[in-house]
């Protein structure tokens, strides 16, 4: 009995953790899209590097933003709220669209509100992340109390 009590507050646990780790993910999405948007602020204005090339990276947000830009249809990933997919589509659709000063232009105006997405995103993550592992905990524990 004492190894399914401390199997279930590990389950449990875990599940809380799994909740937590899209927060995550989510941080790092948009911590990652404001690196990108500075990098690609660089090289369109000085460097006058192609979409291509600046595309070569080989990370996870580089990896969704050229199924943005080159393919069709793309599903959503789950750790990305509604609002901030439709952000990102326009992004990756407008990118290589326009003359390098209207894209400077574009990711310019944006900065602003991808950095605020990060920094709700950073708040949110330190707020949820110690609760959903507390409350998988906290379930594990009571399911643990019911079961005896």
């Amino acid at each position: 009995m004492i190894y399914l009590g401390f199997c279930i507050i590990i389950l449990t646990t875990y599940i809380g953790y799994c909740f937590s780790k899209n927060l995550a993910k989510r941080k790092k999405f948009f911590n990652d899209f404001y690196n990108f948007n500075q990098k690609i602020k660089r090289e369109v204005g000085f460097s006058k590097n192609t979409l291509l090339s600046i595309l070569d990276e080989e990370n996870e947000f580089v990896l969704l933003l050229k199924k943005v830009v080159f393919e069709s249809e793309i599903e959503r990933p789950k750790y990305l709220e509604k609002e901030d997919f439709e952000l990102f589509i326009n992004y990756g659709k407008f990118l290589g669209t326009s003359d390098s000063d209207s894209q400077i232009s574009y990711f310019n105006s944006l900065n602003d509100g991808i950095k605020k997405l990060l920094e709700e995103a950073k708040q949110k993550e330190e707020k949820l992340r110690p609760l959903y592992l507390k409350l998988g905990f906290f379930i594990g524990l009571a399911l643990l109390i019911i079961l005896l």
